[in-house]
């Protein structure tokens, strides 16, 4: 896997690389900077919103509570698995290194 690929293992679950898996699910990724936090897309319409540090992430402005903390690894925000089945209601299976 690429460094924008990765799959990071904690204490505390896997964390999942949020631009790789969002855009191969036809989101726009749109990063901030100043708050550290990116913004998921679908046409102009804002689905959800996470940030590094936090485990509060947001669906349609509706705010959730994560397993554990997204973290900046080399430059890409990786996510716990529960921001894909919390934030945009998807399934979540991991087998042989595949999402």
């Amino acid at each position: 896997l690429g460094t924008g690929d990765r799959i990071e293992e904690r204490q505390t679950g896997l964390l999942l690389p949020l631009r790789v898996i969002a855009e191969s699910l036809g989101y726009q990724v749109v990063w901030h900077d100043d708050s550290k936090s990116a913004e998921l897309l679908q046409g102009k319409r804002t689905v959800a919103t996470v940030t590094s540090g936090s485990k509060i992430c947001s669906r349609y402005k509706m705010t959730l509570s994560l397993d554990a903390v997204p973290e900046l690894v080399d430059g890409h925000l990786l996510v716990p698995a529960d921001f894909f089945t919390k934030a945009l209601q998807l399934q979540v299976a991991i087998s042989d290194s595949h999402i």
